[in-house]
């Protein structure tokens, strides 16, 4: 198989599928050390910032029998069926995507089943609870704001009503019609201690589900399976995909729909050897019997931490010394890095869900300790990485 890859950061579903014996060629914003050793990359033309239509135009002048992608293109339905035109789709189609993204769709599918669901408005809402402000065309927690009366409303935003809980996402293979579980992970979402803040997407944590810290975990599964069950035949989803949720007492009140491969799933595929790519090619082929089964390790969780940028920095060698095996989108060495820009993924693994935390802050505190603050004075990010011009962008992957 010829396969192109895009989306802003495609390293996690390129490995994945490189090892299923792909020849895959990426274009992403980042160009990152470890893509480059198993797809041949591709910017975007002439230096320009990334973008999902950009990256279409790139693509499309790739021989590539296949085609995927990840985290940018679900809010860009045309630049997605640019991608697709002439080849193999594997993952939900533009008119899919734009179909389950539109921010009504998750809470009618859900309300319409009897299952818990959060309100959304368009309008300014009335004082009666807490409300979140969110962009159309975002994803990882970015732009996200709690609302306050005489807040301006921006074209393009809408309103969601706030659960409180923990926060967390499910992911599953469809084929149309049918879900097949994969795993329930905790998210870890504006944590300081990666650099992140607001509701940005910090990384996750995968294993068993009672290990997690959620209450009534098998409650709160079943509910998260009869849910994807209903969006999956609803929006006739295929491949892989996640809903992201805050669950309390055992309720999980979803809170988006990603219809496409999450950040969360090369966790599965790290603590199991189960190829994310396999299933995302059957579940798109409609060959779900084909997906095996996911079987966690009793008392062993996995998690990653995305590692944020609190100063201009310049990338230090991540692949040596102590990091070697637990760290991943590892950037150019010497390359800049702008403030509140992701430096690298850090992994970890532990029996116990605080311990797992404390390994990923501490290998995200020796990253900082690597980094050569304050050596971009003046420096203005681009989304665009190359040999010639190697910055890295403000935003990675959503969760």
């Amino acid at each position: 198989m010829r396969l192109v890859v895009a989306g802003a950061s495609v390293r996690a579903l390129a490995q994945s599928a490189a090892a299923a014996g792909a020849a895959v060629q990426a274009v992403d914003a980042f160009g990152d050390t470890d893509l480059r050793a198993v797809a041949r990359w591709h910017p975007v033309p002439g230096g320009a910032r990334w973008t999902p239509a950009r990256a279409a135009r790139a693509a499309a002048a790739l021989e590539a029998t296949h085609a995927a992608w990840v985290a940018g293109f679900e809010n860009h339905p045309r630049a997605l069926a640019a991608l697709a035109a002439g080849r193999v789709l594997v993952g939900n189609t533009a008119a899919t995507a734009q179909r389950v993204r539109d921010p009504r769709f998750l809470p009618a599918a859900l309300r319409a089943a009897g299952l818990p669901a959060l309100e959304v408005l368009d309008a300014p809402p009335p004082a009666d609870g807490r409300w979140l402000r969110k962009p159309r065309r975002s994803g990882g927690g970015h732009g996200i704001v709690r609302w306050r009366p005489g807040m301006p409303q921006r074209p393009g935003d809408y309103l969601q009503r706030e659960a409180a809980g923990l926060p967390g996402s499910f992911t599953f293979v469809a084929d149309g019609a049918r879900v097949h579980p994969i795993a329930l992970s905790r998210m870890l979402v504006g944590d300081p201690a990666v650099g992140a803040h607001g509701f940005r997407y910090a990384g996750s944590v995968v294993g068993p589900a009672p290990l997690l810290g959620f209450d009534e975990p098998a409650r709160l599964v079943a509910q998260l399976l009869a849910s994807a069950e209903v969006v999956t035949r609803a929006g006739r989803l295929v491949g892989v995909n996640g809903l992201d949720f805050v669950a309390a007492d055992g309720v999980a009140w979803p809170v988006e729909l990603n219809p496409r491969p999450t950040a969360a799933m090369e966790l599965v595929e790290r603590a199991t050897g189960w190829s994310v790519w396999v299933a995302h090619e059957a579940g798109s082929a409609g060959r779900l019997a084909a997906v095996p089964d996911v079987r966690l390790e009793d008392g062993a969780l996995t998690g990653k931490a995305i590692v944020y940028a609190r100063a201009a920095a310049r990338a230090p060698d991540l692949e040596a010394g102590e990091l070697a095996g637990q760290v991943a989108d590892v950037p150019v060495p010497g390359s800049q890095v702008h403030r509140g820009a992701p430096v690298c993924t850090v992994f970890a693994t532990a029996s116990r869900l605080d311990a797992c935390v404390a390994q990923l802050h501490a290998r995200a505190a020796h990253v900082r300790d690597l980094l050569q603050f304050g050596s971009a004075p003046g420096y203005v990010p681009s989304l665009h990485r190359s040999p010639r011009h190697t910055s890295r962008p403000p935003a990675r992957s959503s969760a």
